[in-house]
C-alpha cells in the first residue's frame, strides 16, 4: 500500500509545483465553473493573486470591499437567523435556518398569506447587510435576484425594515417579491468585480417581472481586478519564473496589470470613481451594452471616456433635472457614492495633485475607512496630516491659519474644509469636496455651514461677520436664509426644524457631537426632542442618537431611559405624537436642575417652557412635499 501512496506523491508533487508557478493551470478554474462566476475578458479572480502577492491579498481580504457580496454561509451571515419574530408596522418576518441548513425568511405573502424566501446571497458587511432571494427562472438556469424587506444593521445590531435605512419618508408597506430592488440591474454594478448583467430581453415591453438575465461576475465582491484590471495575462506572464525575477530586478517586462499609484491623477481617481461616483452611460446607446455585457470601463482608462458623472444639472428623457436633490443647490454632493464628484470638484484636485490615493489605501491597516497611517481625520494627533502633506507651510503655524486653539476641533482641517454634511446609510459623513467656508453662499444655497456646525448656538449672520473679521472683506454676512427661517436664529436649530430632510439629518447629527462648541443648550434639547416626531425615520434616528449622546455628557437631563426605549423606525405618527408631547411637557422641570435661561433662546421661553408656537412656525417652513432622494 505504501508504494501506491509513494507513486501518488511522485505524480502529484510536480503538478503542485507547476500550479504554484502558474504554468498552464488556472488556480481558480474550478471556481469559474460555479454559478454567477465568469472568466471573460481576461479576468482570473482574486485567488490567482495570492500565490505571488500573499501580503496584498491578505490585506485586501480584511477589507469590507472583499465581503461586499457573499454566498450565504455561516461565516458570511452577520444577522441572527434564529427564528425570532421581527415586527414592523404590524407585520412579522422570521429569519431562520431550515432543516437543510439554508438561510431563509418567513415573510408576509400576498392576500394575507405567508411565503418562504431563501437567501441567495448577501450584500454588505460593514454598516448593514442586505439579503437577496432568487425569484424567477432565467436564461441558462440563472435568475433574477431581489432584495428582501428586512436587513441587519451591523453597527446597531438589530433588524431594520428596508423603508427605514435610506433617506425616505415613512412608508409602512412591506414590499413583495415583485417590489424589491433587482440585483441584476442595480447592486451588481458596484458590489462585484467585472459585472455582466446579461439582460436577455433588453428593450422589450413589460414590467420588471418580465426581465430575464444570465448574470455573471468575475468575483463576488470588490476584488483585486476591480482596481488592477483583468489579471489573466499577468498571471500567465508572471508564471514564468525567469520573467518574474527579471521584473523584480527592474527589467523591461510588460506586467499586463494596472498599478493605480502609477497612473496620472485623472486615471487614478477614475479607479475609485467607477463605483464611488454615480454615473450614466456616456451615450444613451451604450445602455444596452452595459445591461448585457457590463460596464466598458477598465482600470487605467479615463472614466469620463465611458460615462458621465451625475451632477445637479443632469437630465434624463424629459430634459428635467433628475438628480438635483442629491446635491446641495450649489452643486456640492450631499449623498455618499458621489465622492468622485466631490474630489474632482475640489481645487486640490483641479489645481493640485490630490487623488484618492493621497489619503486612502486598500492595503493599509484601517479597514473601516481605508485611511493611510496618520491620515485619520478625527485623530487628535494626526487629524490634519492628510492636508499638511501638501500644505506644509500652514503646518508651521496652524493657529495662525485657523484662528482657533490647536487643541480643539476648530483647528482640524476637515472641520472647516470638508465638514460632515453627506448622508449615507443612517450616518453623516465628511464631504469630499474641499472648499472654504462661506456663510453668505451657504445661506443662499440652503446647505450646512462649517462654522455653525461647530458653533451650534450661532447664526449664519454671526458666522459671516466673524469670517469677515478674521479673513477679510471677501466674506459677507448673509441677509436671508433659503429656508426662510429667521437669519439671526441659531443655524443648528433653524436647520433641524425648518430644513429639508438632508439639512435636518445633518444638523440632528451635529447637535450630538462631543467635539462641537457648546450649543444653545435649551433650544438644542427642545429642537431634538421635537425632531423625534419627524416624518423621516433616518432623521429621528439621528435625533435620538444625539439626545443619548447629550445624556451621556455632563449636562444630562434624565431622559436616557425614555429616549433609549423610543424606536425611531417602527413607530407610527399616532404613537410618536403623545411621546414627543410628553417629553416636551417634562422639559421645564428637568431643565431647571441643569440649564440656565438665556435671552438668546428662540423656541424656549425664559421660564424654560418650550414655545410650541415658535416650533410649529419653523416646522411649517419645511417643504411639505415628500422627498425621496435614494442613495
Amino acid at each position: 500500500m505504501w508504494k501506491v501512496y509513494l507513486l501518488a506523491a511522485v505524480l502529484v508533487a510536480p503538478a503542485l509545483v507547476l500550479s504554484a508557478l502558474g504554468w498552464g493551470f488556472d488556480p481558480v478554474e474550478l471556481r469559474a465553473t460555479r454559478p454567477l462566476v465568469h472568466r471573460n475578458g481576461g479576468f482570473a479572480g482574486a485567488a490567482s493573486c495570492a500565490t505571488c502577492h500573499p501580503d496584498h491579498h491578505a490585506s485586501w481580504r480584511q477589507t469590507y470591499h472583499s465581503t461586499m457580496t457573499q454566498r450565504p454561509t455561516r461565516e458570511a451571515i452577520a444577522a441572527p437567523f434564529d427564528g425570532s419574530d421581527v415586527v414592523f408596522f404590524g407585520q412579522v418576518a422570521r429569519p431562520h435556518v431550515d432543516a437543510n441548513g439554508t438561510f431563509a425568511m418567513d415573510l408576509p405573502g400576498p392576500s394575507g398569506g405567508r411565503r418562504i424566501a431563501k437567501v441567495a446571497f448577501t450584500v454588505g458587511s460593514h454598516r448593514y447587510q442586505q439579503y437577496f432571494e432568487r425569484v424567477v427562472g432565467g436564461v441558462d438556469g440563472q435568475a433574477q435576484f431581489r432584495r428582501l424587506p428586512v436587513l441587519w444593521h451591523v453597527q446597531e445590531r438589530r433588524w431594520l425594515h428596508i423603508n427605514g435605512i435610506f433617506l425616505d419618508p415613512d412608508r409602512t408597506a412591506w414590499p413583495g417579491p415583485e417590489d424589491g430592488a433587482v440585483w441584476n440591474v442595480n447592486c451588481i454594478f458596484c458590489h462585484n468585480t467585472a459585472p455582466q448583467p446579461g439582460m436577455a430581453n433588453y428593450g422589450r415591453d413589460g414590467g420588471s417581472a418580465d426581465m430575464r438575465f444570465d448574470s455573471r461576475v468575475a468575483e463576488l465582491g470588490i476584488g483585486c481586478e476591480s482596481c488592477h484590471g483583468p489579471g489573466a495575462d499577468h498571471v500567465a506572464g508572471m508564471g514564468n519564473p525567469l520573467r518574474r525575477y527579471r521584473s523584480y530586478l527592474g527589467g523591461n517586462v510588460e506586467l499586463h496589470v494596472v498599478d493605480p499609484k502609477a497612473l496620472d491623477k485623472e486615471r487614478s481617481v477614475s479607479v475609485c470613481g467607477q463605483c464611488h461616483g454615480q454615473r450614466l452611460p456616456k451615450h444613451p446607446s451604450m445602455m444596452r451594452t452595459i445591461l448585457e455585457t457590463g460596464p466598458t470601463f477598465r482600470s487605467g482608462d479615463r472614466l469620463q471616456d465611458h460615462v458621465t458623472a451625475i451632477s445637479r444639472e443632469t437630465t434624463i428623457a424629459d430634459d428635467k433635472p433628475a438628480f438635483a436633490l442629491r446635491f446641495w443647490s450649489d452643486g456640492t454632493p450631499r449623498l455618499t457614492a458621489y465622492e468622485y464628484q466631490g474630489v474632482t470638484g475640489s481645487p486640490c484636485y483641479q489645481r493640485g495633485k490630490m487623488t484618492c490615493e493621497s489619503c486612502h489605501s486598500m492595503h493599509g491597516k484601517n479597514v473601516a475607512g481605508q485611511m493611510k497611517a496618520g491620515m485619520r481625520v478625527r485623530d487628535a494627533q494626526h487629524g490634519n496630516q492628510s492636508c499638511l502633506q501638501c500644505h506644509a507651510e500652514i503646518g508651521k503655524d496652524v493657529a495662525a491659519h485657523t484662528k482657533h486653539d490647536t487643541a480643539g476641533s476648530g483647528s482640524r482641517c476637515t472641520a472647516c474644509h470638508t465638514p460632515d454634511m453627506v448622508y449615507g446609510v443612517l450616518g453623516v459623513r465628511i464631504s469630499h469636496r474641499i472648499e472654504t467656508p462661506d456663510a453668505a453662499r451657504d445661506a443662499a444655497a440652503g446647505r450646512p455651514h462649517a462654522c455653525t456646525m461647530c458653533h451650534l448656538d450661532k447664526s449664519l449672520r454671526w458666522a459671516g461677520a466673524e469670517l469677515r473679521r478674521m479673513y477679510g472683506d471677501q466674506f459677507e454676512a448673509p441677509a436671508r436664509r433659503k429656508d426662510r427661517a429667521p437669519i439671526d436664529l441659531a443655524d443648528s436649530v433653524a436647520s433641524v426644524l425648518a430644513g429639508d430632510p438632508v439639512q435636518r439629518v445633518v444638523y440632528a447629527n451635529a447637535l450630538g457631537r462631543p467635539d462641537r462648541a457648546p450649543g444653545p443648550q435649551a433650544d438644542a434639547w427642545v429642537a431634538l426632542l421635537a425632531t423625534l416626531g419627524d416624518g423621516y425615520s433616518s432623521v429621528r434616528y439621528q435625533a435620538r442618537k444625539s439626545l443619548l449622546a447629550r445624556e451621556d455628557g455632563p449636562g444630562s437631563l434624565g431622559y436616557r431611559k425614555d429616549i433609549a426605549a423610543f424606536d425611531p423606525f417602527g413607530s407610527l405618527m399616532p404613537d410618536r405624537q403623545p411621546f414627543v408631547a410628553r417629553m416636551l411637557a417634562s422639559f421645564p422641570d428637568r431643565a431647571r436642575k441643569t440649564l440656565r435661561p438665556s435671552p438668546g433662546q428662540v423656541i424656549v421661553r425664559l421660564d424654560l417652557q418650550p414655545d410650541l408656537e415658535a416650533i410649529v412656525r419653523l416646522l411649517n417652513l419645511q417643504d411639505g412635499k415628500a422627498i425621496s432622494i435614494g442613495e
